[in-house]
């Protein structure tokens, strides 16, 4: 393996590595506020209940 071979891996490992933190995170943003609208629908729902 070349030195340019090797650096050329060493970006591409590095560069996937972001690519899925990234998509981890789209997805756990995602989940975040779905959560956050079910827990002021929930919320809502309470406090209709409670008048």
């Amino acid at each position: 393996m070349t030195v340019e071979t090797g650096m050329m891996a060493a970006w591409a490992a590095y560069a996937l590595i972001w690519i899925l933190l990234g998509g981890y995170l789209f997805f756990i943003d995602r989940r975040a506020r779905r959560l956050e609208r079910e827990l002021d629908a929930a919320r809502r729902a309470l406090q209709l209940d409670q008048d």
